[in-house]
């Protein structure tokens, strides 16, 4: 995997979103379809506004999509393991932490190449530090307990591993690199997942997470990753 593209000290979620679409823009050309898979808000529609591209979204949520559209916005709803979509509909898709929610990514994947005619960028969180990396273990199974659909981080690594599992297409190429250092809120963790540790979490499990944190605050500054892996496909 190649280097971070930034060092130092960990910047927001923001900062981290406009340099993954710096990183994707090269990469997009003038005419092209993009697809935002699990799009939400359609953010990256309204950061690409001004390039040459025309950008569709798709997510879960019928909320979400509906008050994209009303924003006159092209979302519909449908899920990532089953593209609405034929073969190659799609000159660009783009998957920005989607696979982490899906019990399926090897299908989110598989769906992915099958949809895109030349390129398919994937961006998944990434851990710095091994504490971090524990608390969102701890966390998700907390969160799968109470009924929300949250699961493992897939390396960048493992993206590109079912890709090539994925058959059909031909790679031409498969760049694994990792984004900018995003800082890891230990405070925000803790009033998100307090009140649900209590509820569906062991006495243990909630021991540990409270270790955790603190064990945290002692190392201060505690940075999580951004993982991309980027695809490029053959005829």
């Amino acid at each position: 995997m190649n280097p971070p593209s930034e060092a130092g000290t960990p910047r927001s979620l923001d900062h981290a979103f406009a340099q993954f679409v710096a990183r994707l823009r090269p990469h997009l050309q003038e005419g092209d379809r993009v697809l935002d898979l699990a799009c939400g808000s359609a953010r990256l529609t309204t950061h690409l506004a001004g390039d040459p591209v025309r950008v569709f979204g798709l997510d879960t949520d019928a909320s979400v999509v509906e008050d994209a559209r009303l924003r006159g916005l092209p979302v519909q709803t449908g899920p990532a393991e089953r593209l609405p979509f034929s073969d190659r509909s799609f000159e660009v898709v783009v998957a920005r932490r989607v696979l982490h929610h899906s019990r399926s990514p090897a299908s989110v994947v598989r769906e992915a190449l099958r949809t895109a005619a030349r390129v398919v960028v994937f961006e998944e969180p990434g851990f710095a530090e091994p504490i971090a990396e524990e608390i969102d273990r701890l966390t998700k199974r907390w969160e799968r307990r109470g009924g929300i659909s949250h699961f493992e981080v897939v390396p960048a690594r493992r993206v590109a591993e079912l890709a090539e599992r994925s058959g059909g297409r031909a790679l031409l190429e498969v760049e694994c690199s990792q984004g900018a250092y995003v800082r890891f809120d230990l405070d925000a963790a803790r009033d998100r997942y307090h009140e649900l540790g209590k509820r569906v979490g062991t006495v243990g499990e909630r021991r540990r997470f409270e270790v955790l944190l603190a064990e945290g605050r002692r190392l201060g500054n505690l940075p999580t990753t951004t993982e991309v892996c980027r695809i490029t496909l053959g005829a």
